[in-house]
C-alpha cells in the first residue's frame, strides 16, 4: 500500500536500508581484518602488590573511518528524503481538491527543537496541502514534545532525535568510529596471588587505544604469570553526542529504531490517504501503465547505487535486464550516460477477442 501512494518515499527507504546493510558489512570487514587488539599492563612494586590496566587498541586503515561515514551519511540523507517525499506526495495527491496557498514554496517534513521553531517552519508553508491527520501526526511527533506520554509517539520522536543529532554531527565533520563498552573484564594470576579488584572503565570512543579496566593484585611475587580478558564489546558507533543508556544501546540498535520510525510514518501516511474519501491523484509510477520512456538511470525510483550503474557500464554489452513480477527493466550505458526503460508485461487479451498475428 505504501508503494501505491508513495513510490518515491519507498525508494528512499529502500536505499536507506541498503546503506545500513553496507555500513554493517564494511564494519564486519574491518573486524575480520583484525582491527582491534587488547593488552594487559601491570606495574609491580617492592611490596609485592601490582596495579595495572587492561587496554583495547584500534588500528584503523587509512580512510576507513571516512568511508564508513560516507555510507552512514547516505543512510541519514535517504531517511530525510523519505520523510520529505511523504509530505510532497501527500500534497500532490490531493491537489485536485484544493488550491495551494503558496504553490511556489517547497514542501518538506519539518523537525524543530521548540514550539517556536516549529511555528517558524510552518510559516514557510512547508505543510500547506497535507491532510489534517498527517499534520497532527507530524506535530505530535516533534522531538521536543514529551506529552502526551505514548509508546508509539515516543518511538517516532526518538527516531527523529537520532536523525537530527546525526545530521548535526555529520555537518560538523564528525566521523563514524568504534565504541568500547567493558562488561566483564577479568585478571588471572597464579596462587597465592589474587586480584583485589577489577574495575571496568566507563564506555567511550576507541580511537587508537583506550583503558577498558583497572585492577590491583595482592601479594604478587616477581615473575608471576599474569593474564587477563578484556570482556569488552567494541561496536561501530557515531561517537558525536553518543550517550548510550546501556550495553544494548548501540548504533545498530539506533539504526533499527530510526528506520522503523520512518517506516511507521510512511505506513501511517498511506493509511490516512487510503481512508480519505474522494478522488486521488495517484503517482504515475503507481498506475497500471508505467512510464515506458527512457529516463536517466540515476532518477529511477529503484534508487540504483553508483556501484550498480558502474557495473552496467563496465559490462561487455553495457546492458542489464531486471525482471520484476509485472515488468522488465532495461538499463543501458551510452556515451551520454546510463538510461533506464520499463517494459510492462503484455496485458491478457479479452476472452472474446480473436487470436492471430496482430494480437500476438
Amino acid at each position: 500500500m505504501i508503494t501505491q501512494y508513495f513510490p518515491p518515499a519507498v525508494g528512499h527507504l529502500t536505499e536507506a536500508g541498503r546503506a545500513s546493510n553496507e555500513l554493517v558489512a564494511a564494519w564486519n570487514g574491518l573486524l575480520d581484518a583484525g582491527l582491534f587488539d587488547t593488552g594487559v599492563i601491570t606495574d609491580s612494586d617492592e611490596g609485592g602488590s601490582g596495579a595495572g590496566t587492561i587496554v583495547a587498541y584500534a588500528d584503523f586503515p587509512s580512510g576507513a573511518r571516512e568511508q564508513l561515514t560516507a555510507v552512514f551519511r547516505r543512510y541519514v540523507d535517504e531517511l530525510w528524503a523519505c520523510l520529505d517525499a511523504l509530505v510532497t506526495e501527500s500534497v500532490a495527491i490531493f491537489t485536485i481538491h484544493h488550491r495551494l496557498r503558496s504553490p511556489s514554496s517547497p514542501r518538506f517534513f519539518p523537525v524543530a527543537d521548540s514550539e517556536e521553531g516549529f511555528g517558524a517552519l510552518l510559516e514557510q508553508a512547508c505543510l500547506d496541502g497535507v491532510l489534517e491527520p498527517q499534520f497532527s501526526l507530524i506535530r505530535a511527533s516533534q522531538p521536543f514534545r514529551r506529552e502526551p506520554e505514548d509508546l508509539h509517539l515516543d518511538e517516532l520522536r526518538a527516531g527523529l532525535r537520532y536523525l537530527v543529532g546525526w545530521s548535526n554531527g555529520l555537518d560538523q565533520g564528525s566521523l563514524v568510529g568504534a565504541w568500547a563498552t567493558a562488561v566483564d573484564p577479568e585478571i588471572y594470576v597464579e596462587p597465592p596471588s589474587s586480584a583485589v579488584f577489577v574495575h571496568p572503565s566507563p564506555p567511550g570512543e576507541l580511537v587508537d587505544e583506550r583503558v577498558v579496566a583497572r585492577y590491583a593484585i595482592d601479594g604478587m611475587p616477581p615473575g608471576a604469570t599474569l593474564s587477563g580478558r578484556a570482556g569488552t564489546y567494541i561496536d561501530v558507533a557515531f561517537p558525536d553526542g553518543f550517550l548510550p543508556a546501556g550495553p544494548e544501546d548501540t548504533l545498530n540498535e539506533r539504526l533499527r529504531r530510526t528506520t522503523h520510525a520512518v517506516r511507521t510514518f510512511a505506513v501511517a501516511f498511506a493509511n490516512i490517504v487510503k481512508g480519505t474519501p474522494g478522488s486521488k491523484r495517484l503517482p504515475h509510477s503507481a498506475s497500471t501503465t508505467p512510464d515506458t520512456t527512457w529516463i536517466e538511470a540515476h532518477r529511477s525510483l529503484r534508487r540504483w547505487s553508483a556501484d550498480e550503474l558502474q557495473a552496467v557500464a563496465d559490462s561487455e554489452l553495457g546492458l542489464a535486464v531486471v525482471r520484476d513480477a509485472e515488468a522488465l527493466t532495461l538499463i543501458i550505458a551510452t556515451p551520454q550516460g546510463t538510461f533506464e526503460r520499463i517494459i510492462p508485461d503484455a496485458s491478457p487479451l479479452p476472452q472474446r477477442a480473436p487470436r492471430g498475428t496482430a494480437a500476438e
